[in-house]
């Protein structure tokens, strides 16, 4: 799989395949935001196809953790960036079950 984290400025995939990793397909930790997936299809993964955690900050930006976020909220908070489509299925293993 892709593990992204701790980057400093906007990135993106284009025409990416990821199959078959034994975790995650993509993992994004981003509390910077702006990351593009264009085209990329992830398949038969042995964890989440995608997942993207956009509230677990980095200990030098908020130390008091007062603005976090899961991804029922990911649409509703300041740093909104549109066009943005999201689509997910959440996993009978589930440790908790979201209804958003």
């Amino acid at each position: 799989g892709i593990n992204v984290t701790k980057h400093e400025a906007a990135f993106s995939f284009k025409d990416v395949t990821v199959r078959r990793s034994r975790g995650f397909g993509i993992f994004v930790n981003s509390s910077y935001g702006s990351a593009l997936l264009n085209g990329v299809t992830v398949s038969e993964n042995g964890a989440d196809g995608i997942r993207y955690v956009g509230h677990d900050l980095r200990p030098d930006e908020r130390v008091d953790r007062s603005k976090v976020y899961d991804f029922c909220t990911l649409t509703t908070t300041q740093w909104q960036t549109y066009p943005l489509q999201l689509s997910f299925e959440q996993s009978q293993f589930a440790l908790s079950q979201k209804k958003c």
